[in-house]
């Protein structure tokens, strides 16, 4: 049992961290369109807003201290540069200890457009701090400076992913749609999010069809944690062909950032050694590495320590969540700590009900001259607005969702103030704005063999501008 739990390839490991670096940089150079809007004073979730009662006492962020946009772009720049020296495996201890103090600062910043993506790599980047990422493939190795080889960091990475699937897999388990086989027909109804495929699914309308790829997800869900443990390569590549095909059909057919391909990334930590020798030979022999040993008992006492610890947290943090949706499981909230550390995770995508309520933002503009114009999305009212389906406008999505879900007054307020000094700071008398509706248009979705429910319309928020 010690041999297989120390049996660990550090090469997918370094492979590992050469993809998560990759996403992570597309995920940097997008923020660097939405340091205006989410990470400025002067954008709608200023930092007057976040302490007026909406960011929790225990947190951590070195974004607090940044007001202007420029400043913000600055912090994403550097996150770039951090970024490129853990992708190319420069110093990678370092690069990785700050990728992760900066990745939790910004997701700190503004939580109101964070989803399942974006814990995913956060609680990534933390176990990977403590991991030898940098063995293999590196400049690190051309330097010389090989990391010393320890499994356990690398078994709380590949736990961390597990635990995804165990929680998200036992939630699925409770639900009453997931048990029914209709999960996918409440999900595809979500036409903001859907994609091409996604629409002609849907289209089908076949419930045979919904009910098949129900149970074929909440059944790969249940089988995934076992087969990537198996220490047969055969049914570990099976629990693997699995996963890319629940991953691949939602990154097919909805418009989910990111999650799908940061899960798939995580695969590569189970991926049989057969595959990385193929890779090996195919690579320059001074960026592969050679074995190391090491002898430093003391050190990695402390460190399986510290993180059997952490990982103790983890899974009472997990137990605790999973009381909100069934009977309590856990009383006692753990310690802050776990938010302190950016460690906080929920994996209810879906589950137990899939989101059933779709709909688009309108920030409704009323001019002195009498027309009126929904400024969010820059078109007449009479036009209906693009969903978000591309690029870094994808957080819009999320933000929508949660200041509709949860009406925050301090951004709804942030979110008028933004249009009024936008539309009114040049304006001349008789063209300034004077009033706008900040309003939810949705649909409910329907149960099968009804008929599809009615748009609707709530004003969230109304605000004067003199």
């Amino acid at each position: 049992m010690k041999k297989a739990f120390n049996n660990v390839d550090f090469r997918t490991l370094s492979l590992f961290r050469i993809v998560f670096a990759t996403l992570l940089l597309k995920d940097a150079f997008y923020h660097l369109k939405l340091a205006h809007w989410f990470y400025s004073d002067a954008g709608i979730v200023p930092r007057s807003a976040l302490f007026d009662g909406l960011a929790r006492d225990a947190r951590f962020s070195l974004m607090d201290a940044i007001g202007q946009g420029w400043m913000a772009v600055a912090f994403f720049l550097l996150w770039i540069v951090v970024l490129v020296c853990m992708l190319v495996g420069y110093r990678t201890r370092t690069a990785t200890i700050l990728n992760f103090i900066i990745i939790l600062s910004i997701h700190e910043r503004n939580v109101y457009i964070l989803t399942g993506a974006d814990t995913a790599m956060r609680v990534f980047s933390f176990w990977l701090m403590f991991t030898p990422a940098g063995r293999h493939y590196s400049v690190d190795v051309l330097r010389g400076k090989q990391a010393s080889p320890f499994a356990l960091p690398v078994r709380m990475l590949q736990m961390q992913l597990l635990l995804v699937y165990i929680v998200t897999a036992y939630l699925k388990l409770i639900g009453h749609v997931w048990q029914d086989g209709e999960a996918l027909f409440y999900v595809l109804q979500l036409e903001t999010i859907r994609l091409p495929l996604g629409t002609f699914l849907y289209q089908v309308n076949s419930a045979f069809l919904w009910e098949t790829l129900s149970y074929f997800v909440l059944i790969g869900e249940v089988l995934l944690p076992i087969l990537l443990l198996m220490p047969v390569v055969p049914l570990r590549v099976l629990g693997l062909l699995i996963g890319l095909a629940i991953h691949g059909g939602i990154a097919l057919t909805l418009a989910i950032p990111d999650f799908s391909l940061v899960m798939l990334c995580a695969y590569i930590l189970f991926f049989p050694s057969s595959w990385m020798d193929w890779i090996d030979r195919r690579m320059p022999p001074y960026l592969v590495g050679a074995p190391l040993q090491s002898n430093n008992i003391r050190y990695q006492f402390v460190l399986s320590s510290f993180l059997i610890g952490t990982m103790t947290l983890v899974i009472w943090w997990n137990l605790y969540t999973l009381g909100d949706y069934k009977d309590e499981i856990i009383s006692k909230p753990p310690p802050d700590l776990i938010w302190y550390s950016g460690l906080w995770q929920y994996w209810d995508l879906f589950a137990p009900l899939p989101y059933q309520v779709d709909g688009w933002m309108r920030v409704v503009g009323h001019f002195e001259n009498g027309t009126t114009y929904d400024l969010f999305h820059d078109i007449p009212l009479t036009q209906r607005p693009s969903a978000f389906r591309w690029g870094p406008d994808m957080r819009w999505k999320k933000f929508e969702d949660n200041v509709f879900n949860y009406q925050y007054e301090q951004i709804l307020s942030a979110w008028g103030a933004y249009y009024c000094r936008l539309y009114n700071e040049d304006a001349v008398i008789g063209t300034r704005m004077l009033t706008l509706d900040i309003i939810y248009v949705y649909r409910r979705s329907h149960i099968p063999l009804t008929d599809i429910n009615p748009i609707q319309t709530e004003t969230l928020w109304y605000h004067w501008c003199f």
